[in-house]
């Protein structure tokens, strides 16, 4: 994908720089044939052109984003499209690890306009959401190991890959969860899944206030993938660790889910799986694996007693499920769709998905195509 990006610095009275990064998307995001090609063409005010590798644009993107630059799609390539999308950020980071329904006002709230990056509220979020003529609602959900910083610059990265796909004005909405490395690998990956457990309720205790006739589109990264599903197991009725929502729980009417590398065990929708609530809400999922992935191939080691295979590595595997509608059974492959991505190689880096050519099916599904 080529992308053109410029800087326009300007200083306030008070000596203070104030920046703001436009993106302009020149083409589609690449296909899975040759992802070696991918590439972003950089432009900075007051120097020449320079190609940057993704790897390359990540690790800038992440320092912008702490510096407090936005990213967001810009004039010409998307002088028309611009207005009618938000981005706004959900970020859950300085609440605690158990849940509480008392700390739910401490939820933060962003919302980015014209560059800028403004605190907002929940009021005000779902104001928005009911009066600002979306089509639907993107939720996305990143991976583990993600610093505050990070999570912002790739939570820009993905929506620009979406909204340049989207020909209807969307809210794009990404959850911040506290996923800073904090032990050794194997130690913090089993540490975070209590606090898994408590973001999807903290998650779908905001889902369950949106607009029902506001179609809500889903996408999860490694770890963001079972906080997504375990969000969607609650809002379908179920519990989660103990957790539930109160009844009666009002969700969205249309609800469709994108997964890569999804962290979590390959049999989770089958009828006794941990998110088989999830299957009977929504209306179509997309599953992007990659067999190579080198992390997820470990999966199985983190938890001796069951093995789990996961879902990111292998693919789901849900012979029958019951549609939640009546007792009539139906088969798997009619609302899951699945891609091994393994042409992106030994990797489980979230940015090398988008070289897959999968990944449109994936985009394509939470934009309701």
């Amino acid at each position: 994908m080529f992308e053109r990006l410029r800087v326009q610095t300007r200083r306030s009275q008070s000596h203070s720089l104030r920046r703001r990064v436009a993106f302009c998307s020149d083409a589609s995001l690449p296909s899975g044939d040759q992802p070696e090609k991918a590439s972003l063409r950089i432009g900075r005010a007051g120097s020449s052109d320079a190609q940057m590798t993704r790897r390359h644009f990540a690790s800038w993107a992440a320092a912008a984003a702490c510096a407090g630059l936005v990213v967001q799609p810009a004039a010409p390539v998307l002088a028309q499209e611009c207005p009618q999308h938000a981005f706004w950020e959900i970020n859950s980071r300085r609440l605690p690890e158990c849940f509480s329904a008392s700390v739910m006002d401490h939820l933060e709230f962003r919302e980015y306009r014209s560059g800028y990056r403004e605190i907002a509220s929940m009021p005000s979020f779902l104001e928005d959401c009911r009066t600002g003529g979306y089509e639907r609602v993107l939720l996305y959900v990143h991976g583990n190991w993600m610093p505050e910083c990070d999570a912002r610059a790739r939570a820009q990265r993905v929506f620009q890959a979406v909204t340049a796909q989207s020909p209807s004005p969307i809210c794009f909405v990404a959850y911040s969860w506290p996923s800073e490395r904090k032990h050794g690998f194997a130690r913090d990956v089993i540490g975070k899944k209590s606090r898994i457990d408590a973001d999807s309720m903290y998650l779908a205790n905001v889902l369950t206030q949106m607009p029902m006739e506001l179609p809500l589109g889903a996408l999860g990264y490694s770890f963001g993938a079972p906080v997504t599903c375990g969000a969607l197991q609650l809002l379908g009725g179920g519990s989660l660790a103990g957790l539930a929502l109160p009844a009666p729980t009002t969700r969205p009417s249309s609800i469709r889910l994108s997964l890569m590398a999804p962290a979590f065990d390959q049999e989770s929708f089958s009828l006794n799986g941990r998110y088989r609530k999830t299957l009977e809400i929504v209306e179509q999922v997309v599953n992007l694996y990659n067999s190579d992935d080198p992390i997820l191939r470990r999966f199985r080691f983190f938890d001796r007693e069951s093995a789990p295979v996961a879902a990111g590595f292998s693919g789901l595997r849900v012979s029958r499920l019951n549609d939640g509608r009546s007792t009539a059974q139906m088969e798997a492959h009619e609302i899951i769709r699945q891609y091994d991505c393994r042409v992106i190689g030994r990797t489980h880096d979230e940015l090398d998905y988008y070289t897959c050519s999968g990944v449109r099916y994936a985009i394509q599904n939470i934009l309701g195509f």
